[in-house]
């Protein structure tokens, strides 16, 4: 048997950068910086805020090397880096990590960062925003974010007709 494997299999690019940057920071934390006192500085704690992607495997390889994931912006110390995830997040939960003073690294999708500036716009000139999807997902959350929490989010046909 031959097995052939697409061209555009595995993560697409935006999950890639995300996914290469969760390791390419881990890697740094696991060097030492030399300072001039010649002790070892310890690089701040790196978090994923939220499931970086939706792959498990991946999620768990970066928390076995010592990232670590909240949920919640205060589960997140003071000053630690925040890795955003490839959905992205509401506006709001970037301005609330810079009061923290963390370092935000943002990865969202560049395709996803588009919608969140067409709905941002769209919204602004006091159009209605309508979201297909999941109104729990972090996707729809980022999104929705962009008009203030406002957009009506739908998720079958059925409530479409309502």
């Amino acid at each position: 048997m031959k097995i052939i494997v697409a061209e555009t299999s595995g993560f697409c690019f935006g999950v890639r950068k995300a996914v290469d940057t969760a390791f390419s920071l881990i890697s740094e934390k696991d060097k030492p910086e030399e300072s001039d006192s010649e002790s070892v500085q310890t690089v701040c704690p790196l978090y994923m805020f939220g499931y970086l992607i939706h792959n498990q495997a991946v999620v768990d390889e970066l928390l076995e090397r010592g990232m670590h994931i909240a949920e919640r912006i205060e589960d997140i110390p003071d000053g630690a880096r925040v890795l955003i995830r490839a959905h992205g997040v509401p506006p709001d939960t970037i301005n609330r990590l810079k009061e923290k003073n963390c370092s935000v690294i943002d990865r969202t999708c560049p395709f996803v960062r588009k919608i969140h500036q067409i709905v941002k716009e769209a919204s602004a000139r006091g159009e209605a925003v309508i979201i297909a999807g999941s109104e729990k997902h972090p996707e729809v959350l980022g999104i929705n974010g962009e008009c203030e929490n406002s957009a009506l989010i739908v998720q079958s046909s059925d409530q479409v007709e309502k």
